[in-house]
């Protein structure tokens, strides 16, 4: 009976998300490599200290998305893990005196568990915590110029457009015809080469992954500008 009891009650639990997240993470003393866009020089640091029973952050978890982020994580005391939902699924060990240092990107936001998992006594269980990702909007592009103003009907110009807030694998168009590629050169200027396109003025969009858009204030020309010259008729006399 008694038995039948505690199977019940086994049967009848619903795990706490803390056991959720020590089911879908492992634990490993590899420390994992620093993601490509992750920027050294820009990176927010933080000094995290891990003894028993709880996690010392030094400042405290909080950064904006976008943010290229740096832990330094040590034991003060006996060993411990460090696992950071969504960003170190796979945890890292770390060993009084073998102090741990971990690379990420902050691109989502939201709020994220991290927690010890690696068993490291009684209080094991208390190790968790909270970090959290601000949302970012970025800024809406706008195009100040481009140049040349004017291209074949052919297409294959390139055309060197300037301004701000441009994102890798923006989207340039001329009129409604999408650019036959656009190269991305910094936030603040794109190559496009021109499609083929019926002689006329468009006007040129620039379309950002996060569909935010600009459009250009003085129109683009596909054709010659000018009309040809007119041939004279000899007058016979």
């Amino acid at each position: 009976m008694f038995g039948a009891i505690v199977l019940l009650v086994a049967q009848l639990h619903v795990a706490t998300p803390f056991e959720e997240l020590h089911r879908c993470t492992t634990f490993s003393s590899v420390i994992p490599p620093a993601p490509a866009d992750f920027r050294p020089a820009a990176a927010k640091v933080f000094n995290v200290t891990a003894k028993q029973f709880e996690f010392v952050f030094t400042p405290d978890l909080v950064v904006d998305q976008g943010d290229s982020v740096t832990l330094n994580i040590t034991a003060a005391d006996v060993t411990h893990g460090f696992a950071l939902e969504e960003y170190m699924v796979q945890g890292v060990i770390v060993e009084p005196g073998k102090p741990a240092t971990v690379n990420f990107v902050a691109h989502s936001p939201g709020t994220f568990t991290f927690f010890c998992n690696f068993f490291c006594g009684s209080g094991h269980g208390s190790m968790f915590g909270r970090m959290t990702v601000n949302a970012v909007t970025a800024a809406a592009p706008s195009i100040d110029k481009f140049t040349p103003s004017s291209a074949p009907t052919a297409g294959g110009t390139v055309v060197l457009i300037s301004g701000s807030g441009f994102q890798n694998d923006a989207v340039v168009r001329f009129g409604a015809v999408n650019a036959v590629s656009t190269i991305f050169n910094s936030s603040s200027s794109l190559t496009a080469f021109t499609p083929a396109h019926a002689a006329g003025t468009v006007l040129i969009t620039v379309t950002n992954p996060d569909g935010q858009s600009a459009t250009a204030a003085t129109a683009f020309r596909f054709g010659d500008a000018t009309p040809p010259a007119r041939r004279r008729r000899a007058v016979r006399r």
